[in-house]
């Protein structure tokens, strides 16, 4: 069995890294940081032209349609440098999220809106997982309502992608939700 990355693997990591090395040097990460900025639109829209928004998109929605591998690496070159940009959320988890439990419908109106980079969709399944008492959301006759606490992406998120009490998923506009920023040890 061979482990090593393939060549067009190794082109991704290469072009990805390459951008971000140049795009994000630690002046400007550290900028974001102390400001709270924890999306940098430039840079978002530098990963979009590098196929990155729609790494796990299939073609026909307008992605790259790779798999978790290229994703991985994505996010290691993301790490190495600190990017101040939405991604885990909105390019690996709402993607397998939709493809694996959204209608038709939902897949062709959202997919190719997060492979161009037009929306970013935030992700809260933590509640369901490891609820605490004051926390969770509950579904009842159409309308959500509770608390999530951990939400990734949810400052920048056009949607939500959150998971009630009893493990459905529910995509969400961020329109009618109340979002506050909790301060974290690292702030990055």
């Amino acid at each position: 069995m061979d482990f090593a990355l393939t060549e067009e693997q190794l082109m991704l990591q290469e072009s990805i890294g390459g951008y971000l090395r140049s795009a994000c040097p630690l002046d400007s990460v550290r900028e974001s940081s102390e400001s709270g900025d924890t999306h940098t639109p430039k840079i978002a829209s530098g990963l979009v032209e590098l196929g990155a928004a729609g790494i796990l998109i299939p073609d026909q929605f307008g992605g790259v349609g790779m798999g978790l591998l290229e994703a991985a690496l994505i996010s290691e070159a993301l790490g190495a440098v600190v990017a101040p940009v939405a991604f885990v959320a909105s390019s690996v988890m709402a993607p397998i999220a939709l493809l694996g439990a959204g209608s038709d419908q939902q897949k062709e109106a959202w997919l190719p809106q997060v492979a161009n980079g037009e929306i970013v969709i935030g992700v809260g399944v933590s509640e369901h997982i490891g609820r605490r008492e004051t926390n969770g959301i509950v579904a009842d006759k159409g309308t959500l309502n509770g608390k999530a606490m951990f939400v990734l992406d949810s400052m920048d998120a056009d949607a939500l992608i959150v998971a009630d009490t009893s493990g459905r998923l529910y995509l969400v506009r961020t329109d009618n939700v109340t979002r506050n920023k909790l301060k974290t040890v690292d702030r990055t």
